[in-house]
């Protein structure tokens, strides 16, 4: 029979008594089975009908127990996240290779970003389908412990009675952190969630991975934030224009070396897919022959961690985003590469996943250090040393933002990146795409305190209150303070 089989549907299927009796039978050494549906059949043995409930629901009772076990323990689990930086000029069509990549639709009309701007997508590494991830509060916690529960059911098929908790050679990371005993999921919260469905869907995605899209604006104003989220803990698609680099080889050459110099700077060791677009109008296999010859001259002196495209053989993806033409094989090479990368597939403590699912479930975009500390104490961590590593590793990991250059930053948690970026880039912008709007100003009474802005890049603190409004003042002005974005300027006499 089927051991991982967890649901089945048998109506109107003529199954009789006897058949009755042979699943009952079944089910007496299957501990997997847990919702049947077998109406409609002419069965009128009640006792076989009894039997088979009664088994279902000891296999549900014991799987549910796993499940529960699975969120108490303190063993590891594999991170399966990972960022994909987006890098390139501005228009060179770095959005629209990502709305390709997600198999959106063209846009025509050209929205330049601002800052940067993030997408959640969930992929499967053996379909390699990409799709915007739905923050559901409980996900991850929720997934991992029903895929510990396929994994204690494929062991213990032969029994049923389930394993307890995940059982492992590797220690939690690090190993030396203290464990409080006596913590457990509530009954009317994550473990109430568990069903057949849920482990349905573990199983189907068992080799799915959770990546952060950062596509990073292309103007040169933007350049002065990158260092903020540019990290060593991603992959990175530089995009540039093929037909621009035909016309301008000297300067796209250029520019192609900037992103690999910044690239270089922050994550030296980082992996690279290189992105020619327009390719709809660089068709001749000469033109791109031309352009491979060239970066491969530049790459001898830059850097050799290049994600190569060997069924053309060139050292870049060839894409048409109105056709999406070559975004497959953009695709697969960077799942992948994904698959193949250490800080993907590290293993941290299951319950600082549990942590992260709870800060996440806020729903706000920072929470104090305090708060952050007390979600992890409900959890059964009291190690204020985990607690700081445990958002460090985070925090390199783009699933948030902490920074620790002065007590302010430090007791501010960042659970939404996007709304730092949206918040630096209120004033730090390209006023001739993304403009402030004068009327606005002047109606409260901020006109002179735009100009000065705008004219001296002095920016007054009524100022920055009324652009961040009730956002956290302090904090945004002390980490473009600390990240030279800002320094202080004191006037006399004003």
């Amino acid at each position: 029979g089927n051991d991982a089989l967890v649901f089945l549907d048998l109506k109107h299927n003529q199954i009789g008594d006897a058949g009755a009796r042979a699943l009952a039978d079944y089910l007496q050494s299957n501990v997997c089975l847990c919702e049947l549906q077998i109406e409609d059949n002419p069965i009128v043995d009640v006792s076989s009908i009894d039997s088979i409930t009664n088994l279902l629901e000891r296999n549900h009772v014991t799987q549910k127990e796993a499940f529960i076990a699975a969120l108490n323990s303190i063993n590891v689990v594999p991170w399966r996240r990972y960022k994909l930086m987006v890098v390139g000029e501005a228009r060179a069509g770095k959005t629209s290779t990502i709305q390709a990549l997600l198999q959106q639709p063209f846009n025509d009309t050209w929205n330049s970003t601002v800052g940067a701007s993030l997408q959640q997508i969930e992929t499967s590494a053996s379909k390699q389908v990409w799709a915007e991830a739905k923050r559901e509060h409980v996900a991850f916690t929720a997934k991992f412990a029903a895929q510990h529960v396929l994994h204690t059911l494929k062991s213990s098929k032969s029994s049923p009675a389930l394993a307890g908790p995940m059982k492992t050679d590797k220690k939690p990371t690090p190993s030396t952190f203290g464990i409080r005993d006596g913590i457990r999921v509530k009954e009317e919260t994550i473990s109430s969630k568990f069903d057949a469905k849920l482990l349905i869907k573990a199983r189907s995605e068992r080799d799915n991975m959770v990546f952060s899209i950062w596509d990073y604006a292309g103007q040169q104003v933007f350049y002065t934030l990158h260092h903020l989220f540019l990290t060593k803990n991603g992959i990175y698609m530089l995009v540039f224009d093929m037909l621009q680099f035909v016309c301008t080889r000297t300067k796209s050459l250029k520019r192609i070396k900037f992103w690999l110099d910044s690239i270089d700077l922050h994550a030296p060791n980082a992996v690279v897919l290189i992105v020619g677009t327009f390719a709809d109008r660089v068709r001749s296999s000469t033109e791109k022959g031309s352009i491979n010859k060239a970066l491969s001259e530049l790459l001898k002196t830059n850097r050799r961690n290049i994600l190569q495209n060997t069924s053309e053989d060139l050292l870049f993806f060839p894409a048409d985003n109105r056709s999406r033409e070559g975004t497959d094989a953009i695709r697969v090479a960077l799942s992948e590469a994904a698959l193949n990368q250490d800080f993907v597939n590290q293993e941290v403590p299951f319950r600082w996943i549990r942590v992260l699912d709870k800060i996440l479930e806020a729903n706000q975009p920072w929470l104090s250090l305090s708060r952050v500390m007390s979600i992890a104490n409900e959890i059964g961590i009291t190690s204020a040393k985990e607690i700081m590593f445990m958002l460090n590793l985070f925090s390199e990991f783009g699933a948030l933002l902490h920074f620790r250059k002065s007590e302010t930053l430090k007791h501010v948690v960042v659970t939404d990146p996007q709304w730092l970026i949206s918040q630096l880039c209120k004033i730090i912008r390209d006023k001739k795409v993304h403009g402030f709007d004068k009327k606005e100003y002047e109606r409260v009474g901020l006109a002179e305190d735009l100009k000065l802005l705008t004219k001296d890049a002095i920016a007054s603190h009524d100022f920055l209150e009324y652009l961040w409004k009730d956002s956290e003042v302090d904090f945004l002005i002390d980490l473009m303070r600390q990240t030279m974005l800002l320094s202080d300027w004191k006037f006399s006499n004003r």
